[in-house]
């Protein structure tokens, strides 16, 4: 991809849209040698950000980029969005690929290139963003991922809270969110160790970046800059908050799997809290129906559901 694209050479916003990345295009980056990036955007049915979500790479300015666009056969207005940018992404498809996890690993499984991440499309990139993830690993070669800090805003575009990137151990992992995390649009890693990993893990779906954090973290280390890299939607269409039951049970699972034990009982400590938070505030709150309480199952339910998932007997008592 070009890296000098201008604002004015990108179809007009439409109306009312004004700022970043409608009318304003990042800095162009320092002249020098600048490495290969892989961005992929897996795309399904999210045509209302997914203008702003395109735009926001296609004036990264970044000089050593390919951006790849993979669309599962959208049926609102993505597929007309994408054939509105169309000439300045470098690939891309419309039609079935087996779901985000296969849509991800059919590109950075191939891409050439010496970094990789993907983008979801109801989040955007910040200007320079891509530069400032290849100045911290190059300045810091010694890890295998870098993040930055993330904004979150609501869908109605309003700040919510910034998350700078909290790097932990692998166990540390299973605190994911809670008291170490970062977003996954604001990090990019070594692709060759993506590959070597196999990529995403598509049997998850909704915790698909966690699963593969701990496996990359038993490679290697995390590390980070102090830059906003992305801005995400606490968007309550988004898997991780319409499918959150399936989340925790995936991460569980995912502990179970590499062997966290300790880990996995921690986070089953604090879904119980949760829990109750849950359950005391609805009966303030004096709701009647049941079946919008979110989280309405038994401890032993839910070691049913991991045992399941991770394909081996789950025994023990849950910590006090």
């Amino acid at each position: 991809m070009r890296a000098d694209i201008k604002v004015d050479e990108l179809p007009a916003p439409p109306e009312g849209k004004t700022g970043w990345p409608w009318t304003e295009g990042s800095a162009p980056c320092p002249d020098g040698s600048w490495p290969a990036i892989a961005i992929v955007m897996p795309s399904y049915n999210q045509g209302e950000y997914l203008e702003q979500c395109i735009r926001s790479v296609l004036l990264q300015g970044y000089p050593n980029l390919t951006f790849y666009l993979r669309d599962g056969g959208s049926t609102d207005t993505s597929q007309d969005i994408i054939k509105k940018y169309a000439a300045w992404i470098d690939d891309w498809f419309i039609g079935p690929d087996g779901g985000q996890c296969s849509a991800i690993n059919s590109v950075l499984l191939e891409a050439p290139g010496e970094y990789g991440g993907w983008m979801n499309t109801d989040d955007f990139y910040m200007p320079n963003a891509l530069q400032h993830l290849a100045e911290a690993a190059t300045n810091e070669p010694e890890h295998i991922l870098w993040a930055g800090n993330t904004e979150e805003i609501d869908i109605e575009d309003q700040h919510v809270r910034m998350y700078p990137p909290k790097m932990g151990e692998v166990h540390e992992i299973a605190q994911w969110y809670i008291n170490y995390g970062f977003h996954q649009p604001s990090c990019m890693f070594k692709l060759d160790l993506f590959k070597e990993l196999g990529g995403l893990d598509p049997k998850i779906e909704t915790c698909l970046d966690v699963e593969l954090w701990i496996r990359m973290r038993k490679e290697g280390s995390f590390g980070t800059t102090e830059h906003t890299i992305s801005t995400v939607r606490n968007n309550p269409e988004a898997k991780t908050f319409k499918f959150a039951r399936r989340q925790i049970v995936e991460l569980l699972s995912m502990m179970y799997r590499n062997d966290l034990l300790d880990a996995a009982l921690w986070r089953l400590d604090e879904f119980a809290k949760m829990t109750e938070r849950i359950a005391l505030q609805n009966i303030r709150e004096r709701v009647e129906d049941n079946d919008e309480v979110l989280y309405q199952y038994t401890v032993g339910e839910l070691l049913d559901h991991a045992t399941k998932r991770g394909g081996r007997k789950i025994t023990g008592t849950h910590p006090e």
